[in-house]
């Protein structure tokens, strides 16, 4: 059962790993791909209808929920602008199926070098739609793109170089369909983050009291909330989605179901998909979307903040991105 809606509140406990993957499960949710700006408009008004206490008679608590889950998922929580459809968190799955694909059958040192390219090309685009805020110049975006994709592409290079040429280890390791894909898409992704939300660090993002008041800009926000990114969706996320299909293509051809010929392709790219699908909220739901920061740990501007009673503010609050 839904809890009563409020506007600054979470249909599902953000305190627990199983609310924010119920919650980041509303966030990929595919249905989302089809909303239309007329949608989104509809339920935009509905929302500032509620804030100006003028609800439509009628409404449901599910319908002012899905209201509000249509506006997070698609506009950013910071600029307040819609997200392009191809680089909101509800498209991830759908435009990463193929390059994951590609690095799991593909061998050759230009094959890898291509789906590096077009992997990195979009999680810089990704990345940087969803960042945590703050203004990125046509520059920025440039030097960022350039080095993640340039990590990405000689990583792949060097490690099948290694793999074939390397010591023993190295090349038993290689002969792992996973192996080199994960390390080179973990590394490259980890520095994409890095690379494409560096300005953020630069530049700090906003934090604000519970209420939402904004009482700042950190730097030391902005590192916290790029460094849980990269674990959650650098590091965490390549491993089951580039482990996971080769066992489950072996478990499957030992079950007696055909995975070969015609229907290798085919059951990879289910396999793929599924494994993508579970793991995307998993891996995002390490972390909550709002960082809770200790004013300790922020600059010094921030550790004397009282709050309208006169005590001391212990906590404040960002936008982590995604």
């Amino acid at each position: 059962m839904d809890p009563p809606f409020s506007l600054a509140g979470n249909r599902f406990d953000q305190s627990t790993y199983k609310g924010r993957i119920l919650g980041f499960l509303d966030v990929v949710d595919p249905r989302l791909l089809l909303c239309d700006d007329e949608e989104l408009a509809v339920s935009q008004k509905l929302l500032e209808q509620f804030k100006e206490g003028a609800t439509p008679a009628g409404t449901t608590e599910q319908q002012l929920w899905a209201a509000k889950k249509t506006v997070e998922s698609i506009v950013h929580p910071t600029l307040g602008e819609p997200i392009p459809l191809p680089l909101r968190m509800a498209a991830f799955v759908p435009m990463n199926v193929p390059a994951i694909a590609g690095m799991l059958s593909t061998t050759s040192v230009p094959g890898q070098l291509f789906w590096q390219w077009w992997n990195q090309t979009y999680n810089s685009a990704l990345n940087y739609a969803n960042r945590g805020g703050g203004t990125v110049t046509t520059q920025e975006l440039a030097t960022g793109y350039g080095l993640a994709v340039g990590s990405a592409c000689s990583l792949a290079w060097a490690l099948k170089w290694a793999a074939a040429n390397g010591p023993p280890l190295v090349q038993k390791l290689g002969t792992k369909p996973w192996a080199i894909p994960y390390v080179t898409v973990a590394m490259a992704g980890a520095a994409n983050i890095y690379f494409s939300r560096r300005v953020e660090i630069e530049q700090g993002v906003a934090v604000c009291l519970d209420d939402g008041t904004e009482v700042g800009v950190s730097q030391e926000a902005a590192k916290q909330g790029v460094l849980q990114t990269v674990l959650s969706r650098g590091l965490f996320l390549p491993l089951p989605v580039l482990v996971l299909p080769p066992l489950l293509m072996g478990g499957l051809g030992k079950a007696g179901l055909p995975v070969t010929g015609r229907m290798k392709l085919p059951m990879e790219l289910i396999c793929i998909t599924v494994c993508l699908t579970a793991a995307l909220p998993a891996c995002i739901a390490a972390f909550p979307q709002r960082l809770e920061l200790d004013t300790d740990s922020l600059e010094p501007r921030f550790h004397a903040l009282t709050d309208a009673s006169g005590g001391k503010v212990a906590k404040l609050y960002s936008n982590k991105g995604l």
